[in-house]
């Protein structure tokens, strides 16, 4: 995690999707897993929109039980992405565009 702290990054601000699930006859955990993914990816959307710099990680820290705990999670929760928002540096990367094809399927 000291890596993590020390890395040189226009990163301003950081925002952890944190799933913690509730017992419910009609909202399985699956679901409520979704509904935070869709929050952060709204809130990406947003920033960009605002002209905000935004990057989504998951990676090995959503995993981490003391960064859950950190916050504020219960040991059934689970970090679900955290969001980096910030002033790029530099231009955006492009990323290459693959043919559709290689990821979609019809039937």
């Amino acid at each position: 995690m000291e890596k993590a702290r020390t890395r040189r990054c226009a990163r301003r601000s950081s925002v952890a999707g944190l799933l913690h699930a509730v017992a419910h006859p009609k909202i399985a955990r699956e679901e409520q897993a979704h509904a935070v993914a869709a929050a952060l990816s709204a809130a990406q959307l947003a920033a960009e929109a605002l002209g905000i710099g935004s990057m989504w990680r998951t990676g090995g820290y959503a995993t981490d039980p003391s960064v859950i705990e950190s916050l504020g999670g219960a040991v059934d929760d689970q970090v679900i992405g955290f969001l980096y928002l910030g002033t790029r540096e530099g231009p955006q990367k492009l990323r290459p565009v693959e043919p559709l094809d290689t990821f979609v399927s019809y039937f």
